[in-house]
C-alpha cells in the first residue's frame, strides 16, 4: 500500500471528523458515493484529482492538507509545508520541477535505506 494512499486516508478522516461530518454527509456534499468515501478512508482506493478537489472544497482545506502531511491540522509539519509552498510560489516552473525532483529522489533514497 502506498504512503500517499495511507496519508490521504488518514487526512480525509481527520478533517471530516473535525468538521463533524459523517461519511454520508461528506459524500453528499462532495457529490461522490458513500462507498467512495468509505473506500478512501479504509485505504482501499486512491481518489482521483477531481475527487480530491471536491473533498478539499467540502472540507475547506488545501490539497497539500490532504496529501502533504499526516501529522494533523495545526502541526509543525503543516507550518513547514506552508512555508515551503510559499517559497515555491515565487519560483519559476523550472525551479519548482527541479525542487520536486530533488525532494522525490531524497525520500526515495531514505525509503530504500
Amino acid at each position: 500500500m502506498s504512503q500517499i494512499r495511507r496519508t490521504i486516508s488518514r487526512q480525509v478522516r481527520r478533517y471530516r471528523r473535525a468538521k463533524g461530518l459523517t461519511q454520508s454527509q461528506l459524500a453528499e456534499a462532495a457529490q461522490i458515493s458513500v462507498d467512495s468515501v468509505a473506500a478512501i478512508e479504509r485505504q482501499k482506493s486512491t481518489p482521483s484529482l477531481e475527487t480530491l478537489a471536491q473533498l478539499t472544497d467540502v472540507l475547506s482545506v488545501e490539497l497539500v492538507d490532504l496529501i502533504g502531511s499526516d501529522a494533523g491540522p495545526g502541526s509543525d509539519s503543516d507550518q513547514e509545508i506552508q512555508e515551503l509552498v510559499d517559497f515555491l510560489k515565487v519560483r519559476s516552473a523550472g525551479d519548482v520541477r527541479f525542487a520536486t525532483d530533488l525532494v522525490q529522489r531524497v525520500f526515495k533514497r531514505i525509503e530504500q535505506g
